[in-house]
């Protein structure tokens, strides 16, 4: 499985692997709902092969943390469609648009 292939990649180089479901975006074109996997589901997956223990570590960023019994590592997930973070998110999101003409 590629999932167990990633977790092992970066925590042997001592790396946090964080998930991110797809980004809300508005209308661009693409129904992306079909481009999603609900991280719901990819943490039933990888609790399937491996040892999760919730952790209260944060970064002040959106992501909520795990710790991989089996490697000592972190794995983060970024749930927006499915667990709306946005009372929490510290970002500044910044979107360019075509300004109207002036006269």
């Amino acid at each position: 499985m590629e999932v167990d292939g990633l977790i092992r990649f970066a925590h042997d180089r001592d790396m946090t692997l964080t998930f991110i479901e797809t980004m809300p975006l508005g209308d661009v074109g693409v129904d992306r709902i079909d481009q999603y996997l609900s991280l719901d589901q990819l943490r039933k997956l990888i609790e399937s092969r491996w040892t999760l223990s919730d952790l209260p570590f944060r970064t002040g960023g959106p992501a909520r943390y795990a710790r991989v019994s089996e490697t000592g590592g972190m794995i983060g997930f970024i749930a927006p469609l499915t667990h709306n973070f946005c009372e929490d998110c510290n970002r500044v999101r910044v979107t360019a648009s075509e300004s109207p003409q002036r006269a």
